[in-house]
């Protein structure tokens, strides 16, 4: 938690630098040309890829933190009150991150606003209110999972049947919400979800196997389910790559022709 901590503190400070500059600085400066290439570069979608990105990691190190540190002592103090403080500060974001959305929803098909923000509607179908709160359920999701892995280490059993809970959910949700916005994405996501679903049961039934050759074939079956999502994943990647590379290669050839 603490190298992510670090990163999103020298994040803010780089934020409140590059906004001081621009107000300061007059357009033309060279400073002011630095701070708006800078700004345009990373601000706001360079920050919201973060946060989406090490939304897991941080709220699992800072919940664990919480959690396993004990109080006594100044260090510690200090140490489990900065985890306080980011676990607040991360469970603002959906909220935060809904707001950005509803606030700015007649804007989100403008080119200026994608410039801004597209990361957090990216592929995303942006017609309805539950459309839109895509990214705010992926990052409570997120941090759903963090606090019961931490919470519930000396439970697994609830922690797995939750998790079975809240996958149930979300498949729900994007049958019901259908966010992604083409149909490959679509599938893909429900395949996905799906496997964790059917990969999460072999974690319940573990408990239930009455013998070690029980506990073999349902980690064999589990090891074979993650590696055939994978796999599936890679050739969905590697052909998407592959017609890509074609479609360049085929309009460079116009070009040349033209």
């Amino acid at each position: 938690m603490g190298t992510m901590l670090v990163v999103l503190l020298l994040l803010i400070i780089v934020i409140i630098i590059a906004a001081l500059l621009v107000k300061c600085c007059k357009p033309g400066t060279f400073f002011r040309k630095k701070a708006d290439g800078f700004r345009a570069k990373f601000f706001w979608n360079g920050a919201i890829r973060y946060v989406l990105q090490s939304y897991l990691k941080t709220a699992m190190g800072a919940t664990a933190a919480l959690v396993l540190i004990n109080w006594d002592g100044g260090s510690n103090i200090a140490n489990s009150t900065q985890a306080v403080i980011m676990i607040v500060i991360l469970a603002q974001f959906p909220f935060f991150f809904m707001c950005v959305m509803e606030n700015n929803k007649e804007q989100l098909h403008k080119k200026d606003m994608k410039k801004k923000i597209e990361t957090l509607y990216l592929g995303i179908e942006i017609d309805y209110w539950y459309q839109r709160a895509y990214s705010s359920v992926f990052l409570s999701r997120r941090m759903l999972y963090a606090v019961l892995t931490v919470v519930c280490r000396d439970n697994p059993n609830i922690l797995i049947h939750v998790f079975l809970l809240s996958n149930m959910v979300y498949i729900v949700y994007l049958g019901f919400a259908e966010p992604n916005d083409e149909k490959l994405a679509k599938r893909m996501e429900f395949m996905n979800e799906s496997g964790l679903q059917f990969i999460t049961y072999h974690l319940a039934l573990f408990p239930l196997a009455l013998t070690m050759e029980d506990e073999e074939l349902l980690g064999l079956s589990m090891l074979g389910s993650v590696g055939l999502i994978f796999v599936i994943n890679l050739i969905v990647m590697v052909t998407l790559s592959i017609k890509g590379l074609k479609r360049k290669m085929y309009l460079k050839g116009l070009k040349k022709k033209a």
